[in-house]
């Protein structure tokens, strides 16, 4: 009977040694809330971080997924490198804002697609953004758009709203740039999306 008691009360150590404390737990648990990654959780992963590097050694080697920490900082620094790499978000995002706060109901704005190019003429250089969107009207029936919005030397400098016409882009681009540099780029617009206020 002796011998039972002495086996169940190591079974009972070795078991509390085993087990989690707290901060772990809590720790494990955040990095598995994280999902999948966009900018907006930066913060969240610098806070998950910090109370990581102020634990124990022996609490840090019971967080066993610590790897897909790492790879969410990885993924948010991918995220805004793809995003500093060109000016395109920066006109889009800015398009996309001024065109949601135009709107009675601007919560239903949702983006197709964006389209967005550099141009130039006579020493002059602009963006030309193209917006497909849907959204809601005052009546709650879903309507779909497109606008066009040409940057020239940083400043708006034509705003079309395009609609089903497609002579009025032909017209708003001949009126003020003649030459495309570059390719046509299509932008994520669920990237674009998530800095719309």
């Amino acid at each position: 009977m002796k011998k039972y008691f002495i086996v169940f009360a190591m079974l009972i150590f070795v078991l509390a040694g085993c087990s989690q404390d707290e901060v772990s737990k809590k720790v494990i648990a955040d990095i598995d809330a994280l999902g999948e990654i966009d900018l907006e959780d930066e913060s969240q992963i610098a806070k998950i971080e910090e109370i990581y590097n102020n634990m124990t050694d022996k609490q840090k080697n019971q967080v066993d997924n610590y790897s897909v920490l790492l790879e969410a900082k990885d993924t948010v620094e991918q995220l805004k490198e793809e995003l500093a790499k060109t000016g395109e978000y920066k006109y889009s995002i800015l398009c996309a804002q001024s065109i949601k706060n135009s709107l009675k109901r601007a919560d239903s704005f949702k983006l197709l697609t964006v389209g967005c190019v550099y141009i130039e003429e006579n020493g002059r250089t602009g963006v030309m953004v193209n917006i497909d969107y849907s959204a809601e009207n005052s009546l709650g029936n879903t309507i779909s758009n497109s606008e066009l919005i040409i940057f020239s030397d940083g400043e708006v400098a034509l705003t079309y709203d395009l609609g089903e016409d497609e002579s009025k882009y032909n017209e708003a681009y001949n009126n003020l740039f003649r030459k495309y540099v570059g390719d046509i780029q299509t932008l994520d617009a669920d990237l674009i999306m998530k800095y719309i206020k």
